[in-house]
Parts: structure tokens; sequence; C-alpha cells
């Protein structure tokens, strides 16, 4: 049986990019998903963008909290049994959920990370075609991440207390909890540099 995902999205204040992110995620190969948008009380016209999507992304609002009480937020609201992240200037891979879906049910894994790819955002492009490096790294990030959602009953959620960094921290609780993870050799995740980047 085909598993659904659910894609948490947490944004603020990136009206320039997102609709992109949306894109990439809506152009997956792996077609059983939901997209949940939680924007962290963007003053920009972020929302104007994600609302083009509306038939197809549910969208949640909450006064500015930092990103993990965002991805938190979309962790509740979630239906799907697997959950995945894409930060809302970043891109998938067209094939990033099907490999990771598939790699997690065959290894019996809890979770499955790829591999990440950085490209400069120049001028305002938004096609990483062009500007992707070639040198690939091991995306622990959460965009290349897909677990199963019972891991954060196991790990818990994401802690708000850390405006940056959340996911490390995260991630770090998970290995003492012996969650079992693999990494793909797979680019799965295309991380856009730019001036106003988090970390």
């Amino acid at each position: 049986m085909t598993e659904l995902v659910s894609v948490i999205i947490p944004l603020h204040n990136c009206a320039l990019y997102v609709a992109r992110a949306i894109e990439s995620v809506l152009a997956q190969t792996y077609c059983e998903l939901e997209v949940i948008v939680v924007d962290d009380g963007s003053t920009d016209d972020s929302l104007k963008q994600v609302e083009r999507f509306s038939e197809r992304v549910t969208i949640i609002s909450q006064p500015a909290a930092g990103p993990a009480a965002a991805r938190n937020a979309g962790i509740r609201a979630a239906r799907g049994l697997l959950i995945a992240f894409l930060d809302a200037d970043d891109l998938w891979s067209a094939d990033k959920l099907a490999l990771q879906v598939r790699h997690l049910a065959e290894h019996k894994l809890d979770m499955v990370l790829g591999h990440v790819e950085q490209f400069l955002n120049e001028a305002g492009t938004l096609d990483s075609s062009t500007a992707a490096s070639s040198q690939k790294e091991p995306g622990f990030l959460p965009g290349s991440l897909l677990c199963k959602a019972e891991v954060f009953q196991r790990v818990g959620l994401f802690d708000p207390a850390y405006r940056f960094g959340e996911f490390i921290d995260w991630f770090s609780k998970a290995q003492e909890k012996g969650v079992s993870y693999q990494v793909l050799p797979q680019v799965v995740l295309y991380r856009r540099i730019h001036e106003s980047n988090m970390t």
C-alpha cells in the first residue's frame, strides 16, 4: 500500500522563493502526498504566493515563533504516516520522495536522508540547474529527511527554544534514542544560498 507523505514547509518572509519550493513538491514522481505550509508571521507577500496553490496546499498561519515552532505546527496537523520537510527557499529533486519512500520500506528504517547540493541565488534566478555546485554533501538538514511520523512520538518535537540549529538538536536526540537511518548517495535537496539564509 502506498503511504501518505505529509510535506511540511515552514514559511517566513520568503515571497520570492516559496512558489518554486511548492512547485518542486507538486512535481514529485511520488504522488501520494499532502502539502502543509505553516506561515510563521510573514509580513511580506509570502501568503499571497502560497494562495495560488490553495487547492493543493493546506495553509496554517501563526504568529512568528521561529522555524522549530512552525515545523511542530505542521507535524501536529499532518495526516501522513511519513513526514518530510522543505524550507521555503529550497528545492527538491523530482524523485526525492519516490527514492526515499522505497528505501525506507525496503530496509525497514525509521528515517532516511540524502545528499544536498548548494547553489547561489544570482540576480533572482530560481533555476537550480544553472547555478548548482557539482559538489554534493551528506544532507543532515530537514529538507533532506523523510521519516516515519511515529519517530516524533519517540524523540519529541523540535525544541522551539532554538531559533537556529533546531534540527541538529533534534537529530542528536534521535540518535540517542537509537532511531535507525541511512543516507542515500543521491542528491535529493538543492539548498539555495542567499543573503537571508538563517543558517
